[in-house]
Formats: C-alpha cells, structure tokens, sequence
C-alpha cells in the first residue's frame, strides 16, 4: 500500500509538472482550446492513473484478468447509468474537435436560433434576437437540423 501510495505521489507531482498552468497564454483566450486542453490533460492523467494502478496491482500478485473484468463491468454500469449524459459530453467534444460554430456565431438548431453566448461539454447556451436564453443539448446539435449562419459566407464551410 506504501509503494502505491508513493507512486501515485510522484506520478501526480510529475503530472502537475508538466502540465503546469501558464496562463494558458499559448491559447489566445479561446474558451474552446482551453476547454479542449483541460479535457484532454485530465484524460491523459486519469489513462496515466489506471495504468499505474494495474501495475501495481499485479507486482503486489492480484490476478489482472480478475482486475480487468472487474474494472469492465464498473466502466459498464456507469456507461449504462449515465447514458444520456455520455452523449452530450461525446457531442461536445466532437463538436469541439470540429469546431461547428465558435462564441458569438449565429446558429439554428432545429427551430431555435440565436448567437452563441457559452459553451461547455454538456450543452450550447444561445441567445435569441428577442434576448430569450436557449440552452441546447449537444447532442441536438449533432442529431438535429443544425446551420451556422456566420460560415456561410467565409471560405471553409
């Protein structure tokens, strides 16, 4: 228990070594790539976690097969507890990936249009042009009628 203690003691140190928050200047203050970036530093950590852990466990001489489909059949309860939420977290990062639209843009989803006023994993806030707050899932945005008025015009539809 000492050695995994310690180890995940130093693998965190590290972690936060390498990944030391600068002021994120490198990012332009684009609250997209900073989302994109936290998220992606906290996956790397959690894989970097997990890892360590099956290591240790089978150096301490647990049975990785055992471990494995223990860890799978948590890793499928949560899945199927937190359905929908996985689906807007999955949409959000696609549409982070792909960029479909960027703060202040003009978008229609479905019947609902407005500019975009925030942004994060879960859902798309908009505001209308009669100042109405529309919050829209992100996976509505990926399964519905979806426009981004303000790329018409530009180059790279």
């Amino acid at each position: 228990i000492i050695i995994l203690v310690v180890t995940f003691g130093v693998v965190y140190i590290l972690f936060k070594m390498i990944f030391k928050d600068n002021n994120d200047d490198n990012l332009n203050n684009d609250n997209h790539q900073k989302l994109y970036a936290h998220f992606l530093k906290r996956f790397i950590f959690t894989a970097i976690l997990i890892c360590i852990f099956l290591y240790i466990s089978v150096k301490l001489g647990f049975n990785l097969s055992t471990i494995l489909v223990i860890l799978s059949t948590i890793g499928l309860a949560l899945a199927l507890s937190f359905q929908d939420l996985l689906k807007q977290v999955v949409a959000g990062i696609v549409i982070l990936s792909i960029q479909y639209f960027n703060i202040n843009d003009i978008i229609k989803v479905n019947e609902n249009t407005g500019y975009v006023r925030n942004f994060n994993l879960l859902n798309t806030t908009l505001m209308s042009a009669n100042n109405e707050v529309i919050v829209v899932p992100n996976n509505t945005i990926l399964s519905g009628a979806f426009t981004n008025f303000s790329k018409i015009g530009r180059a790279h539809v």
